[in-house]
């Protein structure tokens, strides 16, 4: 969200609301317009939190945002029950996070965190 302010011009979906310049439009679809890419609810790191899943010739890839992160100097531990254990310090509601966790690694091959590199799920 921080880096927002570079696509003045572009429309940002935050969970069920559309930004399109000063002007706040509600919006309830699963997938973003025009796309088959589908929007996922994935509250806990934030209320309001969601993840793009995206059919791709690999599978599907899940872009999560912070739904898993790593600090700079953190190594990256990809396996499940790693990734059910990833502190997030910043997390709003430990509960939904969890269930939001779950939720990609049943839908995804493939999660591109917010912070980290791209990885496989382990099924």
């Amino acid at each position: 969200m921080l880096n927002i302010r570079f696509f003045p011009t572009n429309d940002i979906y935050n969970g069920e609301t559309i930004s399109r310049g000063d002007t706040i439009i509600d919006y309830s679809g699963d997938r973003l317009p025009k796309t088959n890419i589908k929007i996922i609810k994935t509250p806990g790191h934030a209320h309001e939190h969601c993840s793009l899943l995206v059919q791709t010739a690999k599978g599907k890839v899940a872009v999560a945002g912070d739904v898993f992160w790593w600090w700079n100097e953190q190594q990256q531990k990809t396996d499940r029950k790693s990734l059910l254990k990833l502190k997030d310090p910043f997390v709003k509601n430990k509960a939904a996070l969890l269930r939001s966790r779950r939720k990609l690694l049943d839908l995804a091959d493939y999660i591109i965190p917010g912070h980290g590199k791209i990885f496989k799920v382990e099924k």
